[in-house]
């Protein structure tokens, strides 16, 4: 399903339908409340599709970030199993989208600069850190 097309180099048109349920998923010490995750949450606002709209506070720990995704999404689709699901994850929530789109095949997936190996390149973030948009 493409919700949307290109239809210029500076724009795009809403083409059809989104999918049930649309998980943006943010990258490492990010939140729902970074730049991008407020432009996608008012772009589906302004389209009048906020209930099609997931956009979780991720854990630290990819574990538990998985584990959190994962347990909401099987509690939604046991409710309604032919939910349409598409993925858009950003940096490490591209990892976790990719991740995603192979545990539930139904799935679409957006990658925005995904993190291709966050296994190795951040090691260095291992430990306490300061989270983006927080305190």
């Amino acid at each position: 399903m493409t919700p949307f097309a290109l239809n210029s180099p500076g724009g795009f048109a809403r083409t059809s339908g989104v999918a049930d349920l649309v998980v943006y998923l943010h990258g490492f010490r990010s939140s729902s409340r970074s730049v991008k995750a407020q432009k996608m949450i008012d772009c589906f606002d302004q389209a009048g599709l906020s209930s099609n709209l997931w956009v979780p506070d991720l854990p630290a720990s990819p574990a538990r970030a998985m584990a959190m995704i994962e347990q909401h999404l099987d509690a939604r689709l046991q409710s309604q199993p032919e939910l349409s699901l598409t993925f858009i994850g950003s940096s490490l929530g591209g990892y976790y989208a990719t991740v995603l789109g192979e545990l539930y095949a139904q799935a679409s997936i957006v990658l925005l600069n995904p993190a291709i190996k966050p296994y190795d390149d951040l090691q260095d973030q291992i430990g306490k850190k300061k989270v983006y948009f927080s305190d």
